[in-house]
């Protein structure tokens, strides 16, 4: 049984809690509501979650609802009451700032009965909208479900249009329902992932000298993280003597527990073609790191491929590693941008000798079966696996264009265009088919991402495009004369990242 709420004071000045002290709405022996705030630090961590603690018996679970009338129509995942029965702990996200809303737990027993608790009313604080970035959506809103999990990492390239909330998550009318705020002298968000235990696994760097990898809850609390000092202390155990600059554009977390990382290094090398003295060269690695953090597993770029080639950009920036893909086969994908190519390595869960099995892209192992060289992807971006059908792999690529090199060997100069795409790749034909495009009006210069949703619609960032100050997300219908159903500008922010995901609780669909 639930007792009733009633209200407690602020804690007396001495308390540890002064710091971050918010309104407390409900305080009450089996079930409790608050803010949650980052203790400690002087602020509020996010304004935008609650907790909510319930005590339940043993082998129940426990959920709550919310919304913002006693209809609520959103619904947290379902967490399990401690072996015999305890409080459980649910952080209450996806709400917008500056509202109450109305939420009550619901207490599922092993025997499949169900209670409620009483409706309680919370108010979403608000946060600074000097520092995010303006959401204007357009379009039927129903045509998909979810919300956008969006990466602002602006402060990497230098941009004047400063924006210090980079890690965001929208509903789909454009409402910021969540948001990260981190120490900006830490360095830059980029980018961050949803994990299957409900946690943000986020990449914080300033690209030069120092980054962190740090997994927090949905109010933001720290619960673990690796920073590349501890890295680089951790490879010269493992044997890896070479130093890691800064971990950068992504990171994987397997099945297993495992981290994947993707690392840049910096080598000084000679003998390269029409150089007459040692270069430095920035080339990728890739890091496999245990539950513990430690590393198991080293590949590098300066093993396996060739440093004179280097099509997209002047030394040092060689390979310019952006997306990790695990495959089915226990192998990895990674796109190499600078490169053109996405390269299989073999992996094979730590125990593969790193050979590259293959590399996609110009000039690379496969035919493409569709069109000339220009249909290719060039400087491309977030390759992602739709799915995997024997030897046929289904990859999604945002194809940002960049030096796309046409049927006479020439590349584009003011005709430079865009596009998402989704290609089939038969790895034992060695063929790869373009089975779908949508050459864009516009030119992005990097980043970018795309997905298939559940309905078929295909979804993609433009990050950075010509003529538009900020950034783009569409929902497009995978027709041959794709139709916008749905899109959402982002001003004065370059978006590396944005994409739909079905809630903000894994196994969750809003």
């Amino acid at each position: 049984m639930i007792g009733k709420a009633k209200e407690l004071a602020p804690p007396s000045k001495n308390s540890r809690y002064r710091n971050c002290w918010p309104k407390r709405l409900a305080f009450v022996p089996l079930a409790f509501l608050a803010l949650l705030a980052a203790c400690g630090s002087g602020k509020q961590q996010n304004p935008l979650v609650a907790e909510y603690d319930v005590n339940a018996p043993a082998g129940s679970t426990v959920k709550v609802e919310f919304g913002i009338d006693t209809n609520y129509g959103r619904e947290t995942w379902s967490q399990p009451a401690p072996s015999g029965g305890g409080i459980v702990k649910i952080q209450v996200a996806g709400m917008k700032p500056i509202t109450t809303y109305h939420m009550r737990a619901v207490i599922t027993k092993p025997d499949g009965t169900i209670s409620y608790d009483a409706d309680r009313k919370f108010a979403t604080g608000s946060f600074d909208g000097g520092r995010m970035p303006t959401f204007t959506a357009t379009g039927d809103e129903s045509s998909g479900r979810g919300v956008e999990l969006i990466n602002f990492p602006t402060l990497i390239w230098g941009n004047t249009k400063h924006q210090d909330y980079q890690a965001v998550v929208t509903d789909l009318a454009g409402n910021v329902i969540w948001y990260y705020d981190h120490d900006q002298s830490e360095g830059n968000v980029f980018p961050i992932k949803q994990l299957p235990n409900g946690h943000m696994l986020l990449n914080i760097t300033n690209t030069v000298q120092t980054s962190v990898l740090r997994e927090i809850d949905l109010a933001g609390n720290s619960l673990s993280q690796i920073t590349g000092d501890r890295l680089n202390q951790e490879l010269d155990v493992f044997g890896y003597h070479h130093h890691i600059k800064v971990f950068h554009h992504d990171f994987l977390r397997l099945p297993n527990g495992h981290t994947i990382l993707l690392a840049s290094e910096d080598r000084q090398l000679s003998n390269l073609v029409g150089l007459s003295k040692p270069t430095l060269v920035e080339g990728d690695d890739v890091v496999d790191l245990d539950q513990n953090l430690k590393p198991v597993w080293v590949w590098s770029t300066f093993d396996h491929l060739d440093p004179n080639r280097h099509p997209l950009a002047p030394y040092p920036d060689w390979t310019h590693g952006n997306a990790l893909v695990y495959t089915p086969d226990h192998n990895l994908l990674l796109s190499l941008r600078n490169q053109s190519w996405i390269i299989k390595i073999d992996y094979e869960d730590a125990i593969g000798n790193g050979d590259i099995l293959w590399k996609l892209g110009y000039q690379g192992d496969f035919t493409l079966t569709s069109g000339d060289s220009s249909n290719w992807f060039y400087g491309q971006h977030a390759p992602h696996l739709l799915s995997s059908n024997g030897s046929t792999l289904t990859l999604a690529i945002f194809d940002d264009g960049n030096d796309r090199v046409a049927s006479n060997g020439s590349s584009c100069a003011s005709d430079c265009y865009s596009r998402p795409i989704i290609m089939d790749v038969d790895e034992t034909a060695k063929t790869a088919t373009v089975e779908f495009s949508d050459h864009l009006d516009l030119f992005t210069i990097w980043g970018g991402d795309v997905r298939q949703l559940g309905s078929g619609n295909v979804e993609f960032d433009i990050s950075a495009p010509s003529g538009l100050p900020g950034s783009r997300v569409e929902e497009i219908t995978d027709t041959s004369f794709p139709r916008v159903v749905w899109q959402m500008d982002m001003s004065l922010a370059d978006a590396y990242r944005a994409y739909r995901i079905p809630s903000l609780y894994p196994g969750v669909q809003w």
